[in-house]
């Protein structure tokens, strides 16, 4: 499997480059939360989803066994987020929300406690 973040975030990459070098334990199980978050990135062929995480929207595109994110441009962001729900292909990593309606969404518990380790 190989990941490439075309996100143009140092930050965000490097918080997860670190993770991967200094707690591989811990990306693994990352990684895995997120595949249960997000199950059309899941093994093989193709998928698309969208999450929401550190007050931006992120777009990973699967083919075979590479992904690609991509940051969203803010233009974008609520007509990709709308397809994304309606299509199931939607995860926000925001921490707090007052929408129950939008609680299908949510960062599943697993990942949060991965995310903040």
């Amino acid at each position: 499997m190989k990941v490439y973040a075309c996100a143009e975030s140092r930050h965000l990459s490097g918080y997860f480059r670190s993770i991967l070098q200094h707690d591989a334990e811990r990306f693994y199980r990352l990684s895995r939360a997120f595949e249960r978050a997000q199950p059309a990135l899941g093994a093989g062929g193709t998928g698309w989803a969208l999450t929401r995480f550190s007050g931006q929207a992120y777009l990973s595109l699967r083919l075979a066994d590479e992904i690609f994110v991509y940051k969203v441009p803010p233009q974008l962001r609520e007509e990709l987020i709308a397809a994304a729900v309606a299509q199931h292909c939607y995860l926000d990593c925001s921490v707090v929300t007052s929408n129950a309606a939008a609680a299908q969404n949510l960062m599943p518990l697993q990942l949060a406690v991965e995310l903040t380790g």
